[in-house]
């Protein structure tokens, strides 16, 4: 009877760590821009997405035309 109670135990332990949902976290592509404001812009959004949102941000160097689509 011992070993059921232990072995229920850790059952149950890895029931709840399997249920426990597991996040990645997101990955964010911001444009990056050559004007000193859109840097700017650029770094504040990378801080603000990866202090408070838990996300891994990278930057893309690309044309501005290219970044809003017509």
């Amino acid at each position: 009877m011992k070993h059921f109670g232990k072995l229920f135990g850790l059952a149950t332990a890895v029931a709840l760590a399997m249920a426990t949902p597991t996040f990645a976290k997101d990955k964010v592509v911001i444009g990056e821009l050559s004007w000193t404001g859109g840097v700017a812009i650029q770094n504040i959004m990378k801080v603000v997405i990866e202090k408070y949102l838990d996300g891994e941000v990278s930057f893309l160097l690309v044309g501005e035309a290219a970044m809003y689509p017509p």
